[in-house]
C-alpha cells in the first residue's frame, strides 16, 4: 500500500501521498491570490445568534434567522514538513520600509471600563472522525489552551488524551495542547473531548467617574501587552498601499490629542456604515481586500478593524473563539460549511484604561444602533486564543491560521474516504 497523510482542517479533508511523512495537501479552497503568502484567512463560518440580545445591548435588534450572519474561520494551506513556513508574520519589505506613525500626544483619559464577573460556565468540545479504509500509525492533534484575558478569568481546560504544552516562538507566546496517539490503540477513530470552565467577564465603557480605574499593575500589564498588538502581520497588512489609501479616503487618521477610545469609535462606525455582513470561503481576508470588498463575516471585520487601528499606532487585537452557549446538533449549515458557536471579536487598548471590548460584525449587522456592540459585552464569548497565525513550524501543523476546534494529522495505509465526522459544541452555566 501507498503511505498516505492526511490532515483535517475543520470540514475539509483531503490526502496527500508520502512515505513516513506528515504533508498538509492542498487546500481546494485557497484564494489564488493569497496562496503564496499565507494558508487562507480567516475564521471558520460562524453565526451571530439572535440571543446575543443582552442586557449591556439592549438597544440592538435581535437578528432573525434570515439574517443571522456567518463567520469564517481558517483553513490550513500547504505547509512543507518540518520546515520553518515562509507564511509567517513577519512585516514584508513594505512593512519594514513604511514610514511609522506619529504616536498621539497623550491626554488624560475620559472613560472608565466598569468590569465585572457575569458567569461561570462550563463548556464541552466533542470530536470524532471515523476513516474505515485507513490503518492509522500516528494521529497528532492540537488544541489551544485559552489563555485569562480581561474577558476571562480562572481559565481550566481538560483533555481526553495526554498532552504536553507547546509555546510558539513569536512574540505573542500562545500555546497548544499537544497529543500524540499511536494507531494500534486507534487505527481507524480519533475522538477528543475539551473541557473548559472559565469566569466570564461583563465589560461596559462609561464616563469616567462612573466605573473604577485599573490598578497599577494592570495598567503595567495592558501596557506591555498592548506594545506586541502594534505590527503588521499577513493579514493586518496595513502598510500597503490599497489600506493606506482607504485609511485616508474614509479620514481615519488619528488626530494628534485624539484619545484612543475616541478614534476607535470613529474607526468602527466608519466600518459599520460602509461594509455589510457577507461570508464566503473564497473571500481573500486580508483587511487590504476586505476593506476593497466592503464585505466580510466577524473574521474580516474584526480583523479590518484591527488593522485600522494598528495603523495608528492604537493597539488592537482579534479574539478567536466561540459563543458561550450551546451549537444546535449537528451545528448550523452556513453556505458550505457547519458552524458550531464560532466567532470572533476584537479588543482594542486604551492608555490608563484597559482592553476595551468590541464586535464588528455586531455593529454591522445592526446598522440602527451599532454603538451598542462597542465598548460593551456582557461575557457571551470565549476566546480560545488571541490573533491568527499561530507559528508551530518544525511541528507536521506549521502555521495554524486559527485554532476554534481540533486539528490534526495521521499517518498510515489506505485512505481516507469514505470518512465521518462528528462534532458537538454544549456550554451550561455553572453555580
Amino acid at each position: 500500500m501507498t503511505r498516505l497523510t492526511l490532515a483535517l482542517v475543520l470540514a475539509c479533508t483531503a490526502a496527500a501521498s508520502a512515505r513516513g511523512q506528515y504533508v498538509v495537501p492542498p487546500h481546494p479552497h485557497l484564494h489564488p491570490a493569497f496562496k503564496p503568502l499565507a494558508p487562507h484567512p480567516l475564521y471558520h463560518p460562524m453565526v451571530k445568534p439572535s440571543d446575543l440580545h443582552h442586557p449591556l445591548h439592549a438597544a440592538a435588534k435581535p437578528l432573525t434567522p434570515a439574517a443571522r450572519p456567518p463567520v469564517v474561520a481558517p483553513k490550513a494551506a500547504p505547509v512543507k514538513p518540518h520546515t520553518v513556513a515562509k507564511t509567517d508574520a513577519r512585516p514584508t519589505k513594505s512593512a519594514r520600509t513604511a514610514p511609522a506613525q506619529k504616536p498621539a500626544v497623550q491626554v488624560p483619559a475620559a472613560y472608565a471600563l466598569s468590569t465585572k464577573p457575569a458567569k461561570r460556565i462550563e463548556a464541552l468540545l466533542t470530536y470524532d472522525v471515523f476513516t474505515p479504509q485507513l490503518q492509522a500509525s500516528e494521529w497528532q492533534a492540537i488544541v489551544a489552551k485559552p489563555p485569562d484575558l480581561p474577558g476571562q478569568q480562572a481559565v481550566r481546560v481538560q483533555v481526553s488524551l495526554p498532552v504536553t504544552t507547546v509555546t510558539e516562538q513569536g512574540p505573542l507566546r500562545r500555546s497548544v495542547l499537544y497529543a500524540r496517539v499511536a494507531g494500534a490503540l486507534a487505527p481507524q477513530r480519533l475522538s477528543v473531548q475539551v473541557r473548559y470552565e472559565a469566569v466570564l467577564m461583563a465589560r461596559q465603557l462609561v464616563p469616567l467617574g462612573q466605573g473604577p480605574r485599573p490598578s497599577a499593575a494592570a495598567t503595567v500589564q495592558g501596557a506591555a501587552d498592548g506594545q506586541k498588538c502594534l505590527a503588521p502581520s499577513t493579514l493586518y497588512d496595513y502598510p500597503t498601499p490599497a489600506f493606506q489609501l482607504w485609511l485616508r479616503s474614509h479620514g481615519l487618521v488619528r488626530g494628534p490629542r485624539e484619545q484612543e477610545v475616541d478614534f476607535a469609535r470613529r474607526v468602527f462606525l466608519t466600518i459599520a456604515r460602509t461594509c455589510s455582513y457577507r461570508a464566503s470561503s473564497l473571500q481573500d481576508r486580508r483587511a487590504s481586500n476586505v476593506c476593497r470588498d466592503g464585505w466580510s463575516d466577524c473574521g474580516g471585520l474584526s480583523g479590518l478593524f484591527v488593522t485600522a487601528l494598528r495603523a495608528n499606532q492604537v493597539p488592537a487585537r482579534s479574539l478567536i473563539g466561540r459563543n458561550a452557549e450551546s451549537a444546535l446538533p449537528g451545528g448550523e449549515l452556513i453556505g458550505d460549511i457547519h458552524s458550531y458557536q464560532h466567532h470572533v471579536v476584537a479588543e482594542f487598548y486604551a492608555r490608563g484604561l484597559s482592553w476595551v471590548p468590541v464586535d464588528m460584525a455586531g455593529g454591522v449587522s445592526n446598522r440602527s444602533d451599532p454603538l451598542s456592540w462597542f465598548g460593551n459585552s456582557s461575557g457571551y464569548h470565549f476566546a480560545m486564543h488571541v490573533d491568527p497565525e499561530i507559528h508551530l513550524e518544525g511541528t507536521p501543523f506549521g502555521t495554524v491560521p486559527a485554532l476554534q476546534g481540533i486539528d490534526w494529522r495521521v499517518v498510515g495505509d489506505g485512505t481516507v474516504q469514505p470518512q465521518q465526522t462528528q462534532e458537538s459544541w454544549t456550554v451550561r452555566v455553572l453555580p
